[in-house]
């Protein structure tokens, strides 16, 4: 289980970013991180990855205290951040340089496999599209198997179409891997946590802290179009409209 406990964090020591989260993310959960632009939400990703250091409380892993980059813990970001001078296979790869090359090319071949990519090992990341970039990135995620996988925005940069297209086949291998892992998901897009997510964490600013979480009950797969969508999408943007600043 991920846990987090009164968690803070100040910047510069004088200014407060996050101002006591306390959530609790059951293994093989979906969890959206929803909010206006300033609640904090990528410093408490950040905080998660073990990129960054809480000004105060505590992120735990089944018990374990995470400080720093945990090989139990993945990350995608908004961005795919390959290296450029790297093969698709050897971006995948780059982690599991510990591996014998042998071992290292079976797991990179079957991620690649995964994300629908199996093709596409010897291009050149120049030679992606977008969606197919975003791909790479999560296969790199998912090579070392971790127990939790943190995506910030990770479809935002891309088209409706193909953001559709990656959010299915984000659940499609979620749904296919045993154990399945835990996913953290910020996003701007409310229809994007509700097709994804079990529940939506509603954030509000000044300080970051929680405004509410909203169970999301919906049978998968889901639709934009199906029963109880609109329901539940308008739960979650009700209650983020009251966290908005008002104008005038």
């Amino acid at each position: 289980m991920l846990t987090v406990e009164h968690l803070e964090k100040t910047f510069d020591g004088i200014t407060p970013v996050l101002g006591g989260i306390d959530l609790a993310v059951q293994p093989g959960e979906i969890v959206a991180i929803v909010g206006g632009s300033g609640c904090g939400k990528s410093t408490l990703l950040r905080i998660l990855t073990g990129l960054d250091t809480p000004s105060g409380g505590t992120v735990r892993l089944d018990g374990e205290t995470i400080l720093e980059p945990h090989e139990r813990i993945g990350i995608v970001f908004q961005e795919p951040r390959l290296f450029p001078w790297l093969t698709v296979g050897q971006n995948v790869g780059f982690g599991l340089a510990h591996l014998p090359k042998a071992a290292r090319d079976r797991k990179v071949r079957a991620v690649l496999a995964r994300v629908g990519l199996a093709d596409r090992a010897e291009a050149w990341p120049r030679q992606l599209s977008g969606g197919q970039a975003q791909r790479v990135a999560i296969a790199r995620a998912l090579v070392t198997d971790p127990e939790v996988l943190l995506l910030d925005e990770p479809f935002s940069a891309l088209d409706a179409f193909t953001r559709a297209d990656l959010q299915d086949h984000l659940l499609e291998i979620w749904a296919k891997t045993d154990p399945r892992p835990t996913l953290v998901i910020v996003t701007h897009d409310v229809d994007e946590a509700v097709i994804l997510a079990d529940r939506v964490v509603i954030m509000q600013p000044n300080p970051g802290r929680i405004a509410d979480v909203q169970d999301i009950p919906l049978p998968r797969p889901r639709s934009r179009t199906a029963e109880g969508f609109d329901h539940a999408r308008h739960a979650v943007m009700e209650t983020l409209d009251r966290t908005l600043p008002r104008r005038g």
